[in-house]
């Protein structure tokens, strides 16, 4: 059976080709000995029997014979075969110990390896596998090993398996996947497979049993893997091949069977696979190769491309010299024994210089760009370039200076003689001073045989001891810091160090022996090896006597060895692999893209390649190459890239492992923006921000998508943001207003204008902003100002040329206005918007000829538009031209238009007085377009007029449910609700339309008008107050205001208004009957008769102004003037109280005419009352609320008289006071106390009352009293005289239940763990949980702060209502930050400057510490040698930093111009202690963490950093003196990581490394901080860049076990601690919890 089974595989093999030996000779293959399989399925076949090498093609067949008398190989037996790159082939040789190759032809080209046991040589070799990144790997079967070299034939490492168990046992196969790993079997026995990674590092062993090809036992004969690792393998005592899954342990495919037919198999030898999945198999012992397409396999993403240095050779010169140095540009120093000369050679070998005098036996020189120094004996001769002799040094000896039999000298910071036979290091100036010398100390034996020298940066110096056989490295304090060797038994262990050198990057490269190798180059890193290459060959790539070693600098460095044996320098490039770039970041705008990265380390990186991809996956193009690290690409350039990486390339164009992926999220945020995606949008424009914080349009359409989501306080508050970053300021405000603008807060909006307008800083899209907004709230005059000096900054602004036209109407130029909408239209000529608008707006005026002129204008330009068909109609209807009306109808009815047809039939029902119609073909549009909103309104408009209020209030509904943000739908409902006396209805639809139309002076009277009939009198005045200001020539306004302020007692505002109502229309009955009113009811009898004299005359059949000048006349006892009034109103009127009020005038009238003559003569004149204020009711019981004056007219002395006060319901008693004696003719004033109960806490409103005072006596033994009231207002508990600024205390509630909850845990759920001042912290906590609350300022609209003078009344909300509604003015916003404050036991003072109230708070902090809180004097104020901050309370929506820094501007300001005014709270309570509020009905909940952590991170990190400016200062100091100062720079770092500035540590370490690049310490650092940020793949990119710059920091490696660790990769985290440990010992007492997680 040819396919075995096998469970749950998903498809078959397929066998497509089986190619046998041909005819011909050169066509035979018995013994398959090597076998390769090329991507077009061409197969070339080893015939280890004839010695030939044979291509097979379905169509064609070639062959060479490699093997026999005169061929390339002296005996026929070959081994393997493999291609080197498209025209090279490896073929093994195991007869002649070696590997030839040769093209594809056989045209031999070179051999590689010769016989022996040493590294680098074969013997027997069989399997060859050649892997893309330039390695050979060679199955060395009688050496039990892997040899592995270049595709030129240099050696490079061995692989042996280790140990005895695990040691190679006769390999005769290997493979390599595109990972690097090596498969190698093993012959011997059944056979096994062990698996290796790219360093030679055993990964696994695979027994012949765990493959469990057939039913007896598998004996393995042929080996292959494809690119990701699975196995294939032969089992030739089943005549199976298995498919094998190693890493998950299991097999994917078994097939085949023993045998000679199709899918059968004797002996298998050769397996091959190409890229596409092809399989050769080579069957020996049944001569063929069959074919197979294998099935594919699950999608395995590719592994990130693996990356391995190399050596390739440069060149060979043969200089003629007995030792040779290589030198820059070409050059070499070449040292002659015989003749005993030095000379320098150019690169022809023509001398350029000969270095002067005589020497006895030059054994070696050194040389830099200054001079050449040469050991001659016991003495060192230095040179100039040219050959002048400088000087000499030494002598025999053992003193200082003297030396025995030097072997070394260094030219670096000093000069370094290696002085042998003294066992020591001897150190001089580069004049030739001595200095120093390192030499053993007691006990010690640190050297023995001191020989070639190196210095690094750090001046640690670098010997090699020859006779310790090790490397040792010391510091500059001359202490062991590590050393380089093994154990002397190893095998690898040095014999002989004949040279050091380091290059640029501090990579110490080794000439030297082992007694497995002798020739070799090794490098390291530190204490680490990572490279090494050469070794000893007569004849193949290799040395024969390598003597020196020397490194040629520069952008293509270059490493030169001597050969003694051939007497030739030979140079190579080692290919080293620049590192991983880190630290990409991806800012992506509107036009261009900018990227930067860290400069990788290296000296060989040369230049930097940057690839763009539409996806993460890729694939990812080349954009360009550039050398610097930033690049900005224009958008246009980047083929629509979203994600970026960036490769380093060296001097010798080899490419490092492209960096992690990083997507430009802005780019990728837009896509989804414009997509309307806005909730996925935000995300990405969020993560942009929070990876740059200075990237202005993340932030910019991070507010946008968050405004899109109907979120605008959140967009504001990211504009606020943006509004920070230097060059933003202007547009940040503007975005802010926009937004508001668009969530109709123009109160808002208005705020923030302000300040810009007002300094004239704005920019054109400001002052069209304000222009839009003031137009919205009614201020033409600012709106005019703003728009034009809009146009003045672009005079092509079409909208705001359009704006200030509407402003110009509604000034009343309509002509201008109307001027200016046409020019915008003109601006934009091809925009049938503008046209439209441009329509509406001559067609509100009236002027509708006109309108329809432009109605067809925007037609013309879009036919299509239905919106100019119905504004045309419209106008048409209003000219009673309703036949064109009718004709555009039906162009619309019976289309996609009906809905808008019906509608036009309808308003001309309407117009034509015919509802029953209007409503039919209403209701039929209606159903058409249920959401539209005018269709609606049309149809309420028709009920209406049929009465049918019922359905008229549907339709309203359903108006303002389609159309949420049309005030016309919620207008018209509250006046409906206000008709059918429905007011709490009427007040809710009202309140929803004035925020749509806040300029609607009729709304807002509507409004009041409703509000007045539920006796919310305070909100009535403030909205008939807005009307009035809205609509200055119309009286109804202000008799709404005179209404509610009577309602409440003002009398005196009622009579103020109602002044200005008269002079506004003298004619008016109603202004004259209400002003007349209110004086009557206030006693001033003659202005109340004349007024209620004119509104009769005005209005002569309305009895009301004769009922009341009826009352007037009767208070005055004019009984005979009050009947003929009462008369004359029961005639007018009818009404049954007109009847009373005359009979009850006839009673008066008679029983005054029987009053006593002797009545007595007490009298209670000038009774004086004081404004009184709910909140202030405490102090009323000490404090006077008023004065009367008891006089006595009578010529009797009166004793023991009571004089009682009383306000009937707020005083549970009368206050009363005892008059022992008031003389005849005397009289006597006295105070009037008030002792009130809670219940004036009650009131909401300016309160009228009636105060009684009553004056009890006894005159002959009978009591008897006098009375007189008077009204009085109760002002509401909000109410407050600015007189005295100390009664804002009343208003602090500290102690409400309230604000209490809220503060606490505010503070328990919110504050950050930081080192800071406590008072400071909570303050910053509490603003900022204040600010996403959603608390803003807005300016009392009737008495705002500025403009309230000391007498005047002003109203102030207790801080829980502040909570509760969100908003309030400078002092409102300040009352509860204090209270809020206070309650924390932060003590707090007010601040009172012109036109302007703030607030200070103590830190508690003394003044000669002040710098603990800021090191900027300016920002501190210093009361009681303590320091406070200032708060600018209205700025609580910007930030606490800004808020503080504002709040000081203007302390300074007021203090420098003596205008300030400072209450400590403590001082305030003293005289008006805080209200006793009742329990509140309703809690206030804490905003979610998501709106207040951002803002407390925020200031928490500027909090963090001016606590730190003390630390920092001296730092600053060093590098204002310094600019580029590492440690300066280091250090301020660090403590901006070590305080979560993390931002500002990455600023610092970004300056120091472009002052320093190889500071290991800043990459390191970073690295930190990105682990803390558990960011951990920019962490070890971070990491891996220290650790190449610094391999000798355990630190560092611990770092990168850490981060291995967290990242999942066990084996590389156990292999960097041990490292770790081994370079510092101490880590591993430090970390055994860590080490116990490793290697539990």
């Amino acid at each position: 059976m040819l396919f075995a089974s096998v469970p749950a595989f998903a498809a078959d093999v397929q066998l497509l080709q089986v190619l046998t030996p041909g005819t011909g000779d050169s066509q035979q293959f018995t013994d398959i000995a090597g076998l390769q399989l090329d991507a077009n399925g061409a197969v070339i076949l080893a015939d280890g029997a004839s010695g030939r090498v044979l291509s097979l093609q379905a169509e064609a067949r070639e062959s060479f014979v490699a093997g026999g008398k005169q061929r390339l190989f002296g005996g026929r037996v070959l081994g393997g075969v493999v291609r080197l790159g498209d025209n090279l082939l490896a073929v093994a040789r195991p007869g002649e110990n070696s590997v030839a190759v040769t093209d594809n032809r056989g045209t031999p080209r070179f051999v590689l390896g010769e016989g022996g046991s040493d590294e680098g040589r074969l013997s027997s070799p069989a399997g060859l596998a050649a892997s893309a990144r330039g390695r050979l790997y060679v199955a060395d079967r009688g050496n039990q090993r892997v040899s592995v070299y270049t595709h030129e034939g240099l050696y490079l490492f061995s692989l042996t398996g280790g140990a005895k168990s695990a040691a190679l046992n006769k390999p005769s196969h290997v493979a390599v996947d595109a990972e690097e790993r090596i498969y190698v079997l093993d012959a011997e026995g059944d056979g096994r497979v062990s698996v290796f990674d790219h360093n030679g590092q055993l990964l696994k062993q695979i027994g012949a049993r765990q493959f469990g090809g057939g039913e007896t036992r598998s004996v393995l004969s042929a080996l292959t893997v494809d690119a990701q690792g699975l196995l294939v393998v032969a089992d030739r005592a089943n005549g199976k091949l298995v498919q094998y899954d190693w890493q998950n342990g299991k097999s994917v495919q078994i097939f085949g069977s023993r045998g000679r037919g199709r899918g059968q198999f004797t002996e298998v030898t050769g397996l091959a696979l190409n890229a596409g999945g092809m399989l050769a198999v080579g069957d020996s012992g049944n001569p063929k190769v069959e074919i197979y397409q294998l099935p594919a396999g699950a999608t395995v993403p590719p592994p990130e491309a693996l990356r391995l240095p190399t050596v390739r050779s440069v060149e060979s010169t043969t200089p003629g010299c007995d030792q040779a140095f290589a030198l820059p540009a070409g050059e070499l120093l070449c040292l002659s024994h015989a003749v005993g000369s030095v000379t320098r050679l150019g690169k022809d070998n023509k001398v350029i210089a000969r270095l002067a005098g005589t020497f006895r036996k030059p054994l070696f020189a050194a040389a830099d760009a200054r001079d050449v120094a040469v050991v001659d004996g016991d003495e060192v001769k230095v040179f100039a370039l040219d050959g002048r002799q400088r000087f000499s040094i030494g002598r025999s000896g053992s003193g200082d200076g003297e030396f025995d039999a030097p072997a070394a000298v260094l030219l670096a910071d000093r000069i370094y003689v290696s002085d042998t036979g003294n066992r020591r290091v001897q150190m001089f100036t580069r004049d030739g001073v001595f200095l120093d010398k390192l030499v053993n100390p007691k006990g010690q034996e640190w050297l023995r045989k001191p020989g070639a020298l190196a210095v690094d940066a750090q001046h640690n110096l670098y010997v090699a001891d020859n006779g310790a056989r090790r490397i040792r490295v010391f510091t500059d304090k001359k202490a062991l810091l590590y050393e380089i060797g093994v154990d002397d038994k190893s095998p690898q262990g040095f014999e002989t160090i004949r040279a050091l050198a380091l290059d640029a990057d501090e990579y110490l490269h080794a000439l030297v022996t082992t007694a497995t190798n002798r020739q070799a180059v090794q490098v390291y890193a530190g204490p680490k090896l990572v490279f090494r290459f050469g070794s000893g060959m007569e004849n193949a790539p290799g040395f024969v006597n390598a003597t020196s070693l020397s490194l040629v600098p520069g952008t293509q460095p270059l490493i030169a060895v001597f050969d003694a044996g051939p007497r030739q320098l030979k140079t190579f490039a080692w290919l080293q692999v620049p590192s991983r770039v880190g630290g990409l970041a991806v800012q992506g705008g509107l036009k261009d893209v900018r990227l930067r990265w860290q400069k990788a380390p290296g000296s060989q990186v040369t230049r930097y390649r940057v690839y763009g991809a539409v996806t993460a996956t890729g694939p990812y193009l080349p954009l360009t190459d550039t050398a610097d690290t930033t690049l900005v690409l224009a958008r246009d350039a980047v083929q629509q890239a979203l994600f970026y990486r960036v490769s380093a390339l060296s001097g010798h164009g080899v490419e490092g492992i492209a960096s992690q992926a990083r997507e430009d999220l802005f780019q990728s945020g837009l896509a989804h923006y414009e997509a309307k995606r806005h909730v996925e949008a935000t995300k990405l424009f969020a993560q942009a921000w929070k990876e740059d914080s200075a990237h202005a349009p993340a932030l910019e359409y991070l507010g946008r998508s968050l405004a899109a989501q109907g979120t605008p306080a959140e967009a504001v508050r990211h504009f606020q943001e943006l509004a920070r970053l230097e060059g933003f300021g202007i547009t940040g405000v503007n975005l802010q207003v926009e937004t508001l603008w668009q969530a109709r807060d123009y109160p808002a909006a208005r705020a923030l204008l302000d300040p810009l307008v007002s300094a004239r800083r704005g920019d054109a899209v400001t002052y069209s902003l304000c222009g839009q907004v003031a137009l919205a709230l009614g201020d033409t005059v600012t709106a005019a100002d703003c728009l034009e000096q809009s146009l003045k900054l672009n005079r092509d602004n079409a909208p705001a040329r359009f704006a200030l036209g509407q402003v110009y109407i509604r000034m009343g130029a309509v002509g201008n206005g109307l001027s200016e909408i046409d020019a915008a239209a003109t601006l934009a000529p091809q925009s049938a918007t503008l046209w439209r608008k441009a329509g509406e707006a001559w067609q509100s005026s009236g002027r509708h000829k006109e309108a329809i002129d432009r109605f067809q204008r925007a037609l013309a330009l879009d036919s299509a538009s239905s919106a100019a068909r119905l504004g045309a109609a419209r106008s048409h209807i209003a000219l009673k031209e309703y036949e064109p009306a009718r004709a555009i109808a039906r162009t619309l009815v019976g289309g996609a238009d009906e809905a808008a047809g019906q509608y036009l039939l309808g308003a001309i029902a309407l117009a034509l007085k015919e509802p029953q119609e209007a409503v039919l073909a209403l209701s039929k549009a209606a159903n058409r377009d249920p959401k539209n909103s005018a269709v609606w309104l049309a149809l309420a408009e028709a009920q209406r007029a049929l009465r049918n209020d019922a359905e008229a209030r549907t339709a309203l509904q359903r108006a303002v449910s389609a159309d949420p943000a049309a005030f016309e739908g919620y207008f018209r409902l509250g006046v409906l609700e206000q008709d059918n006396r429905q007011h709490a209805a009427a007040v809710g639809a009202l309140e929803k339309a004035i925020p749509l139309q806040p300029a609607n002076a009729e709304a807002h009277l509507v409004l009041a008008v409703s509000l007045l009939a539920l006796e919310r009198f305070r909100d009535a005045t403030e909205r008939a107050r807005e009307a009035a200001k809205l609509a200055p020539k119309r009286i109804e306004p202000l008799l709404r205001i005179a209404e509610g302020a009577r309602a409440q007692g003002k009398y005196g505002e009622a009579i103020e208004v109602l002044k200005k109502a008269v002079a506004l229309s003298a004619d008016s009955a109603t202004a004259q009957l209400q002003l007349g009113r209110v004086y009557l009811e206030t006693d001033v009898y003659d202005a109340a008769q004349t007024h209620l004299e004119r509104a009769a005359l005005l209005e002569p059949k309305n009895p009301l102004p004769h009922d009341l000048l009826g009352n007037m006349y009767r208070e005055r006892r004019l009984f005979d003037a009050a009947i003929k009034a009462f008369t004359k109103a029961t005639e007018l009127g009818g009404a049954a109280e007109y009847k009373q009020h005359l009979d009850s005038a006839y009673a008066e009238k008679k029983k005054s005419l029987e009053f006593s003559a002797n009545a007595p003569r007490l009298l209670l004149q000038d009774l004086k009352l004081e404004r009184v204020f709910s909140a202030s009711y405490k102090r009323y019981a000490d404090q006077p609320v008023g004065a009367v004056t008891v006089s006595n007219a009578s010529g009797t002395d009166y004793k023991n008289l009571k004089l009682a006060f009383h306000i009937k319901g707020y005083m549970d008693f009368p206050h009363s006071q005892e008059i022992a004696l008031l003389p005849a003719g005397g009289s006597t004033t006295l105070p009037l106390h008030a002792a009130f109960n809670n219940k004036v806490l009650g009131i909401d409103e300016d309160t009228g009352v009636q105060v009684e005072v009553k004056l009890s006596y006894a005159q002959d033994g009978q009591p008897g009293s006098i009375e007189l009231t008077r009204p009085l207002t109760l002002y509401g508990k909000n109410a407050i005289q600015w007189a005295d600024f100390r009664s804002v205390g009343a208003f602090v509630t500290p102690k409400d239940d309230t604000l209490k909850d809220f503060v606490r845990q505010a503070v328990t759920q919110y504050q950050p763990v930081a080192a800071l001042n406590r008072p400071l912290l909570q303050a910053m906590t509490l603003f900022d949980v204040l600010a996403a609350h959603g608390l803003r300022y807005q300016a009392d609209p009737n008495s705002p702060y500025s403009k309230v003078s000391g007498e005047q009344v002003d109203y102030v909300q207790f801080p829980r209502e502040t909570l509760r509604l969100k908003s309030g003015d400078c002092d409102d916003l300040s009352v509860l930050l204090a209270a809020a404050l206070e309650n924390l036991g932060i003590e707090t003072a007010l601040v009172d400057v012109p036109g302007h109230l703030f607030l200070l708070f103590n830190t508690g902090v003394p003044a000669a510490e002040r710098d603990r809180i800021s090191l900027q004097d300016d920002q501190l104020v210093i009361r009681a040698n303590q320091v406070w901050v200032p708060l600018e309370s209205t700025l609580i929506a910007t930030s606490f930093a800004e808020s503080w820094a504002e709040g000081a501007r203007k302390f300074q300001e007021a203090l420098k111009a003596k205008t300030l005014k400072v209450v400590p709270l403590k001082e305030a309570w003293t005289h008006f202690q805080p209200v006793t509020l009742a329990p509140a009905n309703y809690t206030i909940n804490l905003p979610t963490p998501d709106k207040v952590q951002p803002l407390i991170e925020r200031e928490r990190r500027i909090l963090v950093s001016k606590s730190l400016e003390r630390f920092v200062a001296p730092y600053r100091a060093m590098l204002a003196a310094s600019p580029n100062d590492p440690g300066a720079l280091l250090q301020i770092a660090i403590l901006y990581a070590q305080n979560g500035l993390y931002d500002l540590a990455f600023r610092e370490f970004d300056k120091l490394l472009a002052a320093n690049p190889r500071s290991a310490e800043a990459h390191n650092n970073r690295g930190n901080i990105y682990y803390t940020l558990n960011d951990y793949e920019r962490a070890f990119e971070a990491y891996a860049y220290a650790e190449e710059l610094d391999p000798a920091d355990g630190g560092i490696k611990l770092n990168l076990a850490l981060v291995h660790y967290q990242r999942g990769r066990l084996k590389e985290a156990v292999e960097k601690y041990r490292e770790a440990v081994g370079l510092n010992k101490s880590l591993a007492g430090q970390y055994q919890a860590f080490e116990k997680l490793l290697l539990k």
